[in-house]
């Protein structure tokens, strides 16, 4: 765990195996997941590029759609990640209490990605304050697929497990990167909100 520009990392943050059963769930579910997929106009839209079938999102409210035991795995990570980050910035939480009650599931196939810079803040479905966003890898790809941050000069590379956290405004305005090989990129994002 470290804390980089005030972005929170956990390495670890899943273990390998917690990270395949939720991917492997989400594969063998797909039929049911397309039919909560975004539109795939949408993905062109904002990608500029072609979208392939292979690329899609689909958001998921933390209770209902993901068995308990998959829900607990991530709640879990993500609670203990939103106290480290408030222990090391307490300031970043000034009601001392945040949830994230949904989060966007996206894979993300060859030549596909979200390319666009963009930042995270904005009023949630709830008009509550976004106050930070996180992503958690759950595929390792090298090379390829990286989470680049603008103002940082940074690119993290994404790995299996691997949580980050970090303000949800225009400072770190972000974008993703191409998957390159024929291969797919699961990832899950959401965004802690004031209560």
């Amino acid at each position: 765990m470290r804390f980089e520009d005030f972005i929170y990392f956990n390495d670890d943050a899943l273990s390998l195996d917690e990270s395949n059963k939720i991917v492997n769930f989400v594969k063998q579910n797909r039929k049911t997941f397309e039919l909560f997929s975004v539109d795939q106009k949408q993905v062109t839209k904002y990608n500029r590029s072609k979208a392939k079938q292979d690329d899609f999102w689909f958001y998921v409210e933390m209770f209902g759609t993901f068995p308990k035991d998959l829900v607990n795995i991530m709640g879990d990570c993500l609670k203990e990640g939103v106290l480290k980050y408030c222990e090391k910035y307490p300031h970043a939480n000034t009601n001392r209490f945040m949830n994230s009650p949904r989060f966007k599931y996206h894979i993300v196939g060859q030549g596909q990605g979200y390319h666009v810079y963009h930042q995270e803040w904005g009023p949630s479905p709830n008009k509550r304050d976004t106050i930070l966003a996180w992503h958690l890898s759950l595929t390792s790809h090298e090379d390829e697929g990286e989470l680049e941050f603008l103002y940082y000069g940074k690119k993290v590379v994404p790995k299996a497990g691997r949580l980050l956290i970090w303000p949800a405004y225009f400072t770190h305005t972000h974008k993703g990167h191409i998957i390159k090989k024929n291969t797919q990129k699961h990832y899950a994002t959401g965004w802690f909100y004031s209560v």
